[in-house]
């Protein structure tokens, strides 16, 4: 399965990420150094160019995405407690 995604100039470091379900994400930075701003939160990146290695963090987190665990886990109880009926 390949991923559909677009990434389109704005300007100098500026670049909006376009992905199957419209805009994912707002990148700004040059090379060596960026910050992300999408639905999972706000993410920065440094990496040294030419040796493959780079570090993430996010600066701040979505809120929402606390709440998925939760659903997931009550949604798998529920599917093992109509089994055993």
């Amino acid at each position: 399965m390949f991923k559909k995604r677009r990434s389109i100039k704005l300007g100098k470091g500026v670049r909006l990420n376009v992905g199957k379900k419209g805009i994912t994400s707002l990148s700004v930075g040059r090379k060596g150094l960026a910050v992300n701003a999408g639905k999972k939160g706000v993410k920065a990146t440094v990496n040294i160019r030419g040796t493959g290695l780079s570090a993430s963090k996010y600066i701040t987190k979505s809120k929402s995405n606390f709440k998925e665990p939760e659903e997931r886990t009550s949604r798998i109880k529920m599917d093992t407690h109509q089994l055993k009926h």
